[in-house]
């Protein structure tokens, strides 16, 4: 955004995308992380620590306790 508006030039994005994981309610889930495909329990529990890793990164420990999924199963 600040290249944009001083007038500099502009980066291409390029995701890395690692895998895809979704929530189907509670305890279930299914998802694809890397090669390896993902069912119920163990899918919700890889989709909650991606979520908490995600408020981490946002803001710290402190995100994550006041935010986050804390208990797994």
């Amino acid at each position: 955004m600040k290249a944009l508006l001083s007038g500099g030039k502009l980066e291409e994005f390029v995701p890395e995308i690692k895998g895809t994981v979704a929530s189907l309610g509670k305890g279930e889930a299914i998802g694809k992380v890397g090669n390896k495909k993902l069912f119920g329990a163990s899918a919700a529990a890889t989709k909650k620590i991606i979520d908490n890793r995600y408020l981490f990164l946002l803001g710290g420990i402190h995100l994550v306790v006041k935010k986050g999924k804390l208990k797994l199963f």
